[in-house]
């Protein structure tokens, strides 16, 4: 093999590794024939906020383009929208392949050359731009029309060309199915797998509902509740399971589209605290969906714990749950306690023998309400190592209440960190509710590692 085929080879190798590891990208499914016909899904003015809130320069554009009565001025949304509604194609597909061939939505200062040849239309792998054959397709008005008109043309005589819905072809030594006819008209366009990949990168980074972990999500009639963790959708099956850890009044109404692009993961079958006992004769506690062995018979009773609440389980019920540290005699409070010291007044959360701050009473009264605070002794709180100050788990939305904070952003907190939400339009588009937003402070604010920041334009 020479050097060239080991580097194409390697390359292609990552692709396919980074792709297996992340399950973001599906080859035959890129994007449905309905979302790329949708014209109807964003107006001027949204596409002019979307352009003008990246880093690129098309928000400050405007190009000379033709009319019935002769030639107009026009801002490049104006253009995005009008060959999408010209060609019955979602101005969205515009604005992705805009990034995705010339990175021109986030390109601050990009040459004539990326403009004259914005959506990559007629220049391929092997041809010059010079080649006068193509001249009547540059400029970027021009692209963005042609570009439009094509996808339309695809999507009505697909059978003059390559790649067609229903079949299965290799790209790039993959096996590609075509699974709809929008796919199939990417692949006509762009015939790599790396330019397809960047397509859905950004198609789902801006215009996909992308949940955070900790978010609860049922489809409006329905009655499953679904929790979102690792990129998956985790079913409640039973509602005992679901109240014992949540709150209703959190759960966000989606549809089935959005839900079920989440593949199904491990269902949540057991109340939080639930005692499994396996056939081997152990016994897991579960706490916040983490199984902790009981170390034995006499530590189970020891800790007071009552042999009629054993539920039966086996290996395939628990599996699911990673392992967490056993629990001993040594090792005090394995369901979890609230102490308050008697010197500070503030209040440990003691688990399974570590006593960890709660900085605030947002925080207590968001992870442990109803719950009693116990007083305790310096002596007692002495006895337990100190742990990292709880956090809000995920899901809470959460804003600062400080009036002097130059923060005004609001977060949703997902595996421990704060993602701030882009804006308002995010916000509502999402399905998160105003009522439901915590008002802590700055300094617990900071406590959560500011994320990536979610938005979706609408």
């Amino acid at each position: 093999m020479n050097l060239k085929a080991k580097i194409a080879a390697f390359c292609l190798f990552f692709l396919l590794f980074s792709q297996s590891a992340s399950a973001a990208f599906d080859f035959g499914n890129i994007i449905s024939d309905r979302d790329m016909q949708d014209s109807q899904s964003i107006s001027v003015a949204t596409i002019d906020r979307f352009l003008n809130s990246r880093n690129g320069i098309l928000g400050k554009l405007v190009f000379d383009a033709v009319n019935g009565v002769g030639t107009i001025s026009k801002k490049v949304s104006e253009l995005i929208h009008a060959a999408g509604q010209a060609n019955k194609i979602n101005p969205k597909v515009l604005i992705v392949t805009l990034q995705k061939e010339q990175s021109l939505i986030e390109d601050p200062s990009p040459s004539q050359g990326q403009l004259d040849w914005a959506m990559g239309y007629a220049v391929c792998d092997d041809c010059s731009k010079s080649d006068p054959a193509i001249q009547k397709y540059k400029g970027f008005v021009n692209q963005i029309n042609s570009a439009a008109a094509r996808l339309r043309y695809y999507f009505d005589n697909p059978g003059q060309f390559r790649h067609q819905a229903g079949q299965t072809h290799t790209i790039d030594g993959v096996s590609v199915v075509m699974k709809n006819k929008a796919t199939a008209n990417l692949y006509n366009y762009t015939p790599h797998i790396h330019g397809n990949q960047n397509f859905s990168k950004f198609w789902n980074q801006w215009f996909v509902k992308n949940y955070p972990d900790g978010t609860l999500l049922q489809v409006d009639g329905q009655a499953g509740i679904w929790l979102i963790e690792n990129g998956k959708r985790r079913p409640f099956l039973n509602k005992s399971a679901f109240l014992s850890n949540y709150d209703s009044d959190k759960v966000i109404k989606t549809t089935t589209t959005d839900l079920e692009k989440y593949s199904i993961g491990a269902p949540i079958k057991y109340s939080n605290y639930s005692l499994i006992k396996m056939p081997s004769g152990g016994i897991y506690l579960l706490i916040d969906n983490v199984k902790h062995p009981i170390a034995s018979r006499d530590v189970f009773r020891n800790l007071g714990f009552n042999p009629e609440e054993l539920i039966d389980g086996d290996e395939d019920d628990v599996k699911w749950y990673p392992k967490g540290s056993p629990i001993t005699l040594e090792k005090a409070y394995p369901q979890g306690a609230l102490l308050r010291d008697p010197e500070t007044k503030g209040v440990w959360y003691v688990e399974n023998g570590i006593k960890s701050p709660i900085w605030s009473k947002d925080i207590m009264m968001s992870r442990f309400s109803g719950r009693p605070v116990m007083q305790s002794s310096i002596e007692e709180l002495e006895l337990y190592e100190k742990g990292a100050p709880v956090k809000f788990r995920d899901g809470e939305i959460i804003a600062t209440k400080d009036p002097e904070s130059l923060n005004r952003s609001v977060y949703v907190v997902s595996n421990g960190q704060k993602r701030p939400i882009a804006n308002r339009e995010a916000f509502n588009a999402l399905g998160y509710k105003w009522k439901n937003i915590i008002w802590t402070t700055d300094k617990v604010l900071d406590l959560h590692e500011t994320g990536e920041m979610i938005d979706i334009i609408q």
